[in-house]
Parts: C-alpha cells; structure tokens; sequence
C-alpha cells in the first residue's frame, strides 16, 4: 500500500470516532459478532462491502438507519460513518471485504467499478433476489476460498481477477436496482436521524447541545442521553468530528484554509489549525499539499 496514501487517510480520532486503519490492499474477512460489540460509530481509510447472513439488523450510516435482512449487500466508502445500533444481543454474520480503492487502478482503466461508490447519492444498501445472492454467495465464497488456498499458483492474480467480477457486478445490479432501502420507522430512530441530518446540513452554524434541544423541545440532558445511547459519542464529539470530515473534504477544492475554517463551523483561525493537525496529522496547508500529490481514486 503506498505509505502517503496511507498516511494520508489515517485520521487520529481516538476521544472521536473510531477511525480503523488499513495495512493491506484487500481484505476478505467472515464474520460473527454480537450487535452490542463495537457498535459505536466509525470511518475507515478504506472502502468496505458488507454481504449479510443475518437479518433483523439495525445499521446507520451517516443519518440513515436501515433495516437489514439476510442477503443484503452495504457498500461503504471513507466518508460514510456507520455502525451497527442493534440494542438486543443478536448474533450479526456476514462476510466484509475491505480495500484500497488503488486496488482497482489494473481494471478501473477499462470500466470504473468505483462509480458505484464515488456518486454523490451511491446506493448504501442493494437487496438482493433468490438468483442474485447465488451469484453474490459463490463469488464471496470464491474470494475467501483464496484466503488459504491449496494451490497457490497464479493466486494474487485469481484472487484480483474474481474480485474485478465481483465489483462488475456490484455495479450492474446498482445501475439496475429500483429497490428501495429498508429505513427504520421507529419514532425514536426518526428523531434521531433528524438530530443528525440537522447537525450534518448545519456544521457551519454555531451549534451546541442547548440550541439543539430547544430545536427539537427537548431537554439538553435528555438529548445528551439518547444521542449518547445512539451513537455511542457526545453531541460535540459528533459535531467536531463531522466537522473535521467536511474539512478535509474544502480543502480538496482548493479553497484557502480561512475559508475552509469558515465553512466548516470553526470560527477561531488556530483553534481550527489545532484541532485539524489533532485529527488528521497535518496541519491544513500541508494536507493541501500532499493532496497535489495523491493517486486518482478519492473522495
């Protein structure tokens, strides 16, 4: 994996959201966890497909919480904040691939299989019918058949060449799709995906636990406790982390660092400068200029 890029997209939010790192290229991993491990928000330095085997899952990403059920595919790129909220104690199987998008620049020259997740409005959530999840189940079994080969001639190349079929056909059902996304309808849920979907279109704004509370009339302690319970983050946490997210998203159009501060709802000039060389590693010009020198593949 190259080291800039690496280095790059590795953001230090530990009092923040978990922020995995990545070492590899590609990863194929199967999984069983219970909902309540790990369920507190994060973002990755890598892209992530997610093939359920369970259902009856609870999963938000960014605002959206969905309703998940067996055989649902999750496609995630390093903007989108996600986490599973279940607050049962169920089992949640699935099979998770995660890689750098560079590991697609062999066939991204031919056809660009990160379309499906680079669009502005990219599907989070494809459902697939009887038919499709045979497709889907044979290839993911394929790639993790790769993981301890018998035969190991030719294997990076077997290994690259199911998972260009895989990301092909990611992206020919999407194109096709007209199945919505199951969201969760319980009152509780869509109040909170309103908190966040207001906090996420008003990071500019001077927010703060109490504006926010007489917004939706309730009370500031009330809102602490179930944005807590929720996310498993503070309301500030969530808004400063948000916001050094959108930062780095400014500063990729060129824009200069006041501006980026401004818009990006810090309105000290060094306290932003601080906070975003806390965060990311950089201090903002410098983020700027490894940016300049970046591969293709980004959002």
């Amino acid at each position: 994996m190259n080291k800039r890029y690496q280095a790059l997209n590795t953001l230090n939010l530990d009092t923040f959201f978990f922020h995995q790192e990545f070492e590899n290229d590609y990863r194929i991993k199967h999984v069983i966890t219970k909902t309540n491990w790990g369920h507190r928000l994060h973002t990755h330095n890598f892209f992530e497909i997610f093939f359920c085997l369970s259902s009856n899952m609870r999963f938000l990403i960014n605002e959206t919480v969905y309703s998940l059920r067996e055989n649902d595919l999750i496609l995630l790129n390093r903007a989108d904040v996600h986490g599973i909220i279940n607050d049962t104690n169920l089992l949640f199987e699935r099979y998770v691939i995660e890689f750098d998008p560079n590991y697609t620049a062999d066939f991204c020259q031919y056809y660009n299989v990160l379309e499906v997740f680079e669009t502005e409005s990219h599907p989070h959530i494809l459902h697939l019918n009887t038919n499709q999840t045979q497709i889907f189940l044979s290839l993911f079994n394929k790639l993790y058949s790769y993981e301890n080969p018998q035969d190991t001639y030719a294997l990076p190349l077997y290994r690259k060449i199911a998972f260009a079929e895989l990301m092909l056909q990611i992206n020919n059902f999407a194109s096709n799709s007209n199945i919505p996304a199951i969201e969760d309808e319980d009152p509780k849920t869509n109040r909170m995906q309103n908190i966040l979907s207001y906090i996420n279109n008003h990071l500019s704004d001077n927010l703060s636990i109490t504006s926010l509370a007489e917004r939706f009339y309730i009370s500031p302690s009330y809102l602490s406790s179930i944005f807590k319970t929720f996310t498993g983050y503070s309301v500030n946490n969530y808004i400063i982390n948000q916001r050094i997210i959108l930062a780095t998203k400014l500063l990729k159009q060129n824009l200069s660092v006041q501006e980026v501060a401004d818009k990006s709802g810090f309105y000290n000039y060094a306290h932003f400068i601080r906070t975003f060389k806390k965060y990311t590693g950089y201090a903002p010009k410098q983020y700027m200029k490894t940016l300049s020198s970046k591969c293709t593949h980004d959002l």
